[in-house]
């Protein structure tokens, strides 16, 4: 059985970049899951399910970034603590999110992971985010921010809000006036 030869130092960096951007992306769908919940948690007055869904939000992100921290380490083994690669690894990681509207947690999330390998004293800018690697926001997010619906009827423009989001009833009561459209 043949062994196969060690990875380069920029192939390491590439892979562990990508777990992490993956991890982050995991984190964030299941975060903004449970966030989704809190609307009918709350008009149903579930409050121990709406306390449930914090405690399960605040303990996500250790879940998360356990996996994380264990795939990078079977990932690179005995090379673990070689601060050039995880310099490489920062640096291909910061293209990866370039684009993202949460580029922010983005980077936190990277040094959350760097100190839980390295027992940073102080703050290691060769391994971790300090200064943002970005001037300002991206100018073409990965999501849709806001979408303005106009120049229809108030039950057309409503109709097109439910079609085209995960929303799946739309309720206006006002004094003398009340419409409610459902998918």
């Amino acid at each position: 059985m043949s062994r196969r030869p060690p990875l380069t130092d920029s192939r390491l960096a590439a892979l562990c970049a990508e777990e992490a951007r993956k991890a982050l992306g995991d984190y964030e769908a299941r975060f903004d899951q449970i966030t989704r919940r809190a609307r009918e948690r709350f008009l149903a007055r579930d409050w121990r399910g709406s306390y449930a869904d914090a405690a399960e939000r605040l303990h996500l992100y250790s879940l998360v970034l356990d996996g994380l921290t264990s795939r990078v380490e079977d990932l690179m083994a005995e090379r673990l603590r070689e601060r050039k690669i995880w310099s490489a690894t920062k640096a291909v990681y910061s293209s990866l999110i370039s684009q993202s509207i949460r580029w922010e947690v983005a980077e936190s999330f990277f040094n959350s992971l760097t100190r839980r390998v390295f027992a940073t004293e102080g703050v290691d800018q060769a391994i971790e985010f300090v200064d943002t690697d970005f001037d300002a926001p991206p100018r073409t997010p990965d999501a849709e921010l806001a979408k303005v619906y106009a120049g229809a009827s108030l039950h057309y423009l409503l109709r097109e809000v439910l079609r085209r989001t995960d929303v799946t009833q739309i309720e206006v009561e006002k004094p003398g006036f009340r419409l409610e459209v459902a998918a």
